[in-house]
């Protein structure tokens, strides 16, 4: 306890010169947190990515045409009618299959579920719905904790009550059988009540994954799920919606050229482009991975300077204190007592590093990381210094009295 009151003493008396030592250490184990939650983000992410089991035979489609002409179609009577028919046309195909779905939000009903809500500007709080279509349930192999999952009935008409399965977060405010309403503003401007039905509850761990959009891992626990059913009806930004986010699964890459001629020959879009999922996530991890690499580069110029800078002022506080260190020695210390002041110098501001990070990381991989690199820092900083109060002879510290 001595030592550790004296090692507080010296960071008192040189507290600017410890406080940009750790700055610099909090920095560059932060750095090092990022880095590898990226690295254990990515290396889940392409885990996940396994309920493709062919990713080469899928493709992310995306709408290139001008934003003009797009745009002076949308005001053609008859688009939402051609819209309807590159519809009908991908999910009649022999040939190509597909999987789409839309968002919407329902206002939320109650404000303390453990859900991430969309929230408006006017601060009006929604659950976030997410209306998907039978092969979307397939291709992620989405199933029920409780309650039961979509039929193909569900998917083929509009009901009166519309079944909805809901995230894991939802489970003990909601039952099954519950009815969540709300209110639509139709065409003629007014206004009426939708109902939904209460059919299920997600497993806790149900995911999709949007390489198009994000290369994170999509958990579906705060969302509710509904079935996507498309018709004659189904308005034309719905439909827009619903086909450029699809992802289409082909056996042969021949075939999205068909899918890009029908829909230049029907006027509804000029060019289409079609992206690997296995380009993407190469994409995904190689974008990622430039993060890593930049930050371990940087963590290495901090670390490189703040070691040879903190071993350098270590090794003058020995020499500058060798007439204090010749009396303790007299009064009964030890080298191996001299020898833990300086630890306990460097391992505070370590300690206090390491609090912060596992703030920021909490019981981690990246935390496990951060305090092994910890305890080697610590090893590299204090072991010269060490060895010269060790290796010094008794009679050099008499001397310096």
């Amino acid at each position: 306890m001595t030592q550790i009151r004296f090692a507080l003493e010296d960071i008192r008396k040189n507290k600017s010169y410890f406080i940009r030592f750790f700055i610099q250490i909090t920095c560059v184990l932060v750095l090092l947190g990022g880095c590898v939650s990226q690295i254990s983000s990515i290396d889940k992410y392409k885990k996940k990515f396994s309920v493709f089991e062919k990713t080469s035979d899928l493709y992310i489609m995306r709408d290139m045409t001008e934003n003009d002409v797009f745009l002076e179609r949308l005001s053609d009577d008859g688009f939402q009618s051609k819209l309807f028919e590159l519809y009908s046309f991908l999910a009649q195909s022999q040939k190509i299959n597909f999987y789409s779905y839309r968002f919407d939000q329902i206002i939320a009903e109650k404000e303390d579920l453990p859900i991430q809500y969309i929230q408006d500007p006017d601060k009006a709080k929604y659950y976030p719905l997410l209306y998907v279509d039978e092969n979307f349930w397939d291709t992620f192999g989405l199933s029920c904790f409780a309650g039961r999952k979509f039929t193909k009935q569900d998917f083929s008409f509009n009901q009166t009550q519309i079944p909805i399965i809901l995230g894991y977060q939802y489970c003990g405010y909601y039952n099954i059988g519950d009815v969540i309403t709300r209110e639509l503003v139709v065409e003629t401007g007014d206004a009426m009540e939708q109902e939904f039905i209460v059919v299920g509850i997600l497993d806790k761990d149900a995911f999709y994954l949007d390489p198009g959009k994000t290369g994170d891992i999509l958990y579906l626990s705060g969302t509710i799920i509904a079935p996507l059913i498309v018709n004659e009806e189904t308005p034309y930004y719905e439909l827009d919606s619903i086909i450029t986010s699809s992802t289409i699964i082909v056996d042969d890459p021949a075939q999205l050229q068909t899918i890009e001629e029908k829909a230049k020959a029907i006027g509804v879009y000029d060019k289409l482009e079609f992206i690997s999922y296995a380009k993407q996530l190469e994409n995904i991890v190689r974008e990622n991975m430039t993060y890593v690499y930049f930050a371990i580069a940087v963590q290495g110029l901090i670390l490189f300077f703040c070691i040879i800078c903190i071993i350098s002022a270590l090794m003058n506080y020995i020499n500058s204190h060798k007439k204090e260190f010749a009396i303790h020695i007299l009064c009964g210390a030890k080298s191996k007592d001299l020898s833990l002041r300086i630890v306990f110098q460097i391992l505070t501001c370590l300690l206090l590093s390491n609090v912060i990070t596992f703030i920021l990381f909490g019981l981690s991989l990246a935390s496990l990381v951060i305090l092994l690199t910890s305890a080697i820092l610590l090893l590299l900083i204090v072991l010269a210094p060490t060895i010269q109060i060790i290796k010094k002879p008794l009679a050099d510290y008499l001397k310096e009295v």
